[in-house]
């Protein structure tokens, strides 16, 4: 009898694994299918549309991700540095075609987005992804190499993703450090954004594409498609939808944050993850009063040569980035590493960044948005400025209206909306839903009331003055 009890129950254990078996391989099986129908949607686009421009990677270079292939062949080989910058080179342990060589940047995995660094006291390739930080502070004193960090970080970027995979948009208040890219195909738009209307018009638009973003992952999850973020969303793309870019917003050598910009750093940095939009602000000045909402929402961190110990305990919480050499020494602290590492950077010169973006734009196509283009570079237009997907192009006088009283009152509701005006409920949540979607306030937020980020004088420059 109890024998016959133990083959029962060894019965049933096999059984059971049997099935675990048959579920794990079902699943796969999904996966499968589902990469079979994105391979499918891939091959079934013309060949115009599915090839790249004239000067882009031979086919073989796919496999290695690769876009621009042949800048590799641009970029001077480490010895002949040596020969042209004795001296330079003397600090510097390998030039960025190095890095791009190396198996750490060549085989990332899928959907990061890698960039070269440098090396690290072992002499073994840096070669972070921007999506895990997700956004980065580089902090360090004028003269230390900063512009070398950023230089690598753009070149290794295009080097490696198409214009339909990555979009660039590059802040330069200084007017000095990113010229030689104006024009790029990887760019946002074709303009490098630079008086401070503009930056804060920039950061609205991405905040205004984050939140679109955000409602078409609420729209595709409502179709029966759970998507959390923006690779879910383009592997899981219907016939006839567009895959969406990520976005690199990098801003060098910011020296005086308005309380506007900061508002939107901070929603950047809280939500952007997901959305596949991440910040890189570098900061030369000021380093050891930086504000708040910058120390609290970058935790991925760069600190090159600093003057005092006071500016490096600022940037990473301990000292020691006062003593470091310059020509791009510093201290790398990622989101998920208790200690910074020191890190050397790579050399890249001047010749060789104008050499790789003058071979981009000679042979390569490039596309903008011009709305966006337009709702960037014109901040002072008093027309009604429109990005892509708005859901109404144009507001009829009572919504300006309930937007000028929600702007006087600081906040808005529903409620308060329709107490204020003789309306119904559905239209006082379009009014919500459309001042939402504008950027003129603060998505939903559980029960809280959601705040007002458009200022008065900004309502009157785009709309002009009137009376609630």
């Amino acid at each position: 009898m109890e024998n016959r009890n133990n083959d029962a129950n060894g019965n049933q254990r096999l059984a059971d694994e049997i099935m675990d078996c048959c579920a794990d391989m079902t699943e796969l099986l999904a996966r499968m299918m589902k990469l079979a129908s994105r391979l499918r949607r891939m091959n079934s686009q013309p060949a115009a549309e599915s090839e790249p421009a004239p000067l882009a990677k031979p086919e073989q270079d796919k496999a290695l991700g690769a876009y621009y292939a042949p800048v590799l062949d641009l970029l001077e080989d480490y010895s002949v540095l040596m020969e042209h910058n004795p001296d330079l080179m003397w600090h510097y342990k390998t030039g960025l075609k190095g890095l791009l060589e190396s198996p750490e940047f060549q085989y990332s995995k899928p959907g990061a987005l890698t960039f070269a660094l440098g090396t690290d006291e072992n002499g073994k390739a840096v070669c972070p992804d921007i999506t895990r930080m997700p956004h980065l502070l580089i902090a360090g004193a004028s003269g230390s190499g900063a512009g070398q960090v950023i230089d690598n970080f753009i070149i290794s970027l295009l080097y490696r993703y198409t214009p339909e995979e990555l979009r660039l948009l590059l802040i330069d208040p200084g007017e000095t450090d990113f010229g030689m890219y104006k024009g790029l195909p990887n760019l946002l738009i074709p303009e490098i954004v630079s008086d401070e209307a503009r930056i804060g018009n920039a950061l609205t638009c991405a905040c205004r594409e984050m939140d679109r973003r955000y409602s078409l992952f609420s729209r595709k999850t409502g179709d029966g498609v759970a998507v959390r973020n923006l690779d879910e969303y383009n592997f899981n793309l219907a016939s006839g939808e567009d895959e969406l870019p990520k976005i690199v917003i990098i801003c060098s050598e910011f020296t005086r944050f308005s309380d506007t910009m900061l508002d939107r750093i901070k929603r950047l940095c809280e939500r952007g993850r997901a959305a596949g939009i991440h910040l890189v602000i570098n900061v030369l000045y000021n380093i050891s009063s930086l504000p708040d909402v910058i120390q609290d929402s970058m935790s991925s961190r760069i600190c090159l040569k600093v003057r005092t110990q006071e500016d490096s305990v600022a940037v990473l919480g301990t000292a020691g980035a006062e003593n470091l050499a310059g020509f791009s020494d510093m201290l790398f602290k990622s989101a998920d590493s208790e200690k910074p590492v020191r890190v050397q950077g790579c050399w890249i010169s001047s010749e060789d960044v104008k050499k790789v973006t003058d071979y981009i734009r000679t042979g390569n196509d490039a596309w903008y948005d011009k709305r966006i283009a337009d709702y960037i570079n014109f901040p002072d237009d008093k027309c009604r400025r429109v990005l892509p997907d708005d859901p109404e192009d144009s507001a009829d006088e009572q919504y300006l209206k309930a937007l000028h009283y929600c702007i006087k009152c600081g906040m808005v509701s529903v409620s308060m909306i329709q107490r204020r005006y003789p309306i119904g409920y559905m239209k006082a949540c379009r009014m919500v839903d459309w001042m939402t979607a504008k950027g003129y306030i603060t998505p939903r937020d559980g029960t809280k009331p959601q705040r007002v980020l458009m200022t008065m004088k900004e309502f009157i420059e785009t709309y002009g003055d009137m009376d609630d």
